[in-house]
């Protein structure tokens, strides 16, 4: 007899892929057995042309089984280099454009027909491992459409856990001649809310959504992202290095201007991550003061943050009227290292006002003098957090701790085994 219970947890991918999405994924199986869970991941690919990642970050957590569903995909579109040929990289990217204003008349993106066909193959996992429950995250939001089915055929509970809001982001949200759609998108979400629990990433979309969902709000919960726990070793021992880092999506209107302050200051920009051609040709042009690094190793974007004097939070434009959350934020925090935000997602202002108090400062113009009044605010010990606060976000804030709070709610969802499992009943919501 073992008290010990088994989770399927069906993701759009999983390590060594360095996304958020993976990452996510990969982090609640590598914890998740400290409390009580087994994990088997059913996921549609876990590679990227090109990565050779091995670090601990990519590689799969001890005892976490990794079932690929549907035909063997390495990469794919996310996996290709980045290409020199103007004519080439115009036909991909028109290909793109159009591939995606068609899936945007799909109802809820066009990942909807993998998910559907491979169903039966996924429920087969579960079976074939017996799991207590079944875990589908998501964007694409499409993935939720197997929750329901493959739970209720193993009879075991489901669980929705949403990384980005649906309806309520602007990124997913059917606009344009797709608006036609919103009364089937609108039926899909209150399906997604019919699951046994339903987890937020952020406390922000999951206030919006009880208010829209009071029915369900007992079954609501929040586990935010968080900072992977070998984080905190590379902050103890990095060599503090000169540099503004940038991980993750950044605005390339603000680069200029900050490329330009940094260099007056001894300081060298790094980005890392998915970055435009205007970008890479202003780093040509920076003679050494603008580095990109592209999409790395998630380890590699660790060390890049641990070392840095100066952190900063840009998202593109069209992100920052939506209710996700910065992931990246959590790591910049953990560090105790001046952090600046150009345009952040209320989720995030809410996200270090409540646990970064002093060691943030908003940008309002990123091409003018408040970029280098930030700067100087960073180096003189203006910005600094109180130790009190960044102990307790390295306390709370950790992938563990994340992990803790999403047992927990499998724990309350799955209840007494001995007991017929009843699809559609209420828990207990947390915040």
């Amino acid at each position: 007899m073992t008290d010990r219970r088994r989770l399927l947890l069906v993701a759009p991918t999983f390590a060594p892929d360095p996304v958020v999405a993976a990452v996510r994924a990969t982090e609640w199986a590598r914890h998740l057995p400290a409390h009580g869970w087994d994990v088997v991941v059913a996921t549609r690919w876990t590679e990227r042309v090109g990565d050779g990642d091995d670090s601990p970050a990519a590689a799969r957590p001890d005892g976490v089984v990794v079932e690929l569903v549907g035909p063997r995909t390495v990469g794919g579109l996310r996996g290709r280099e980045p290409t020199t040929d103007i004519g080439a990289a115009s036909a991909r990217g028109g290909r793109q454009r159009v591939k995606r204003a068609l899936a945007r008349l799909v109802v809820p993106d066009g990942a909807v027909p993998f998910w559907r066909a491979h169903q039966g193959e996924i429920a087969a996992i579960g079976a074939r491992h017996r799991v207590d429950a079944v875990l589908t995250t998501s964007p694409p939001h499409s993935l939720q459409a197997v929750g329901r089915p493959v739970a209720d055929e193993l009879g075991v509970p489901w669980v929705a856990d949403l990384r980005d809001p649906y309806l309520a982001d602007a990124r997913f949200r059917p606009t344009g001649l797709a608006a036609v759609t919103l009364p089937w998108a609108r039926r899909f979400e209150r399906r997604i809310y019919d699951a046994d629990a339903v987890v937020h990433a952020n406390a922000e979309h999951d206030r919006a959504m009880r208010r829209l969902r009071p029915d369900r709000a007992a079954a609501m919960h929040v586990v935010t992202n968080g900072f992977p726990d070998r984080l905190l070793d590379r902050v103890a021992v990095a060599d503090r290095a000169r540099t503004v880092v940038s991980a993750g999506r950044c605005d390339p209107a603000v680069l200029p201007r900050l490329v330009e302050a940094s260099a007056a200051r001894g300081l060298v920009v790094h980005l890392a991550g998915p970055a435009s051609a205007a970008t890479r040709a202003l780093a040509d042009r920076s003679d050494g003061r603008l580095v990109v690094h592209g999409r790395r190793p998630h380890d590699e974007v660790l060390d890049l943050i641990a070392s840095a004097t100066v952190l900063v939070a840009s998202l593109p434009a069209r992100q920052r009227d939506g209710l996700g959350l910065s992931s990246k934020l959590f790591e910049y925090m953990a560090t105790g290292r001046p952090i600046l935000l150009v345009g952040p997602m209320p989720a995030d202002r809410a996200l270090v006002d409540r646990h970064y108090a002093g060691g943030t400062r908003v940008i309002a113009d990123p091409a003018g003098p408040d970029v280098d009044a930030a700067l100087d605010a960073a180096l003189d010990g203006t910005l600094a957090v109180d130790p009190g606060p960044l102990a307790a976000v390295r306390s709370d804030l950790s992938r563990s701790a994340g992990a803790r709070r999403l047992a927990a709610v499998l724990d309350a969802v799955t209840g007494d085994r001995s007991a017929p499992f009843v699809p559609g009943a209420a828990t207990g919501g947390s915040r």
